[in-house]
């Protein structure tokens, strides 16, 4: 009998526990880069993939070598999706 009450005493330390909310829990930091897709301007469709800072207030945009089109055109910034 007296097994029992003790566990009966524990059950609600228990219950507080099992119904922890996810704001109690802390939360990751977001990165400080992001990755960004860079399209050829070219129409050819490749791409490729950088890593910029996230807190930069410019779009990212290169002159690279598009191996479809044979020569060097500008690549920009797109979401990755």
């Amino acid at each position: 009998m007296s097994v029992v009450l003790w566990m009966l005493a524990l059950l609600p330390q228990v219950y507080v526990n099992w119904k922890r909310k996810s704001t109690d829990v802390a939360k990751k930091p977001k990165s400080r880069n992001i990755l960004v897709r860079l399209i050829s301007t070219a129409g050819t469709g490749f791409t490729y993939v950088k890593q910029r800072p996230r807190t930069a207030a410019y779009r990212l945009s290169m002159m690279k070598f598009d191996p479809r089109a044979n020569k060097h055109v500008l690549f920009t910034e797109h979401k990755i999706k």
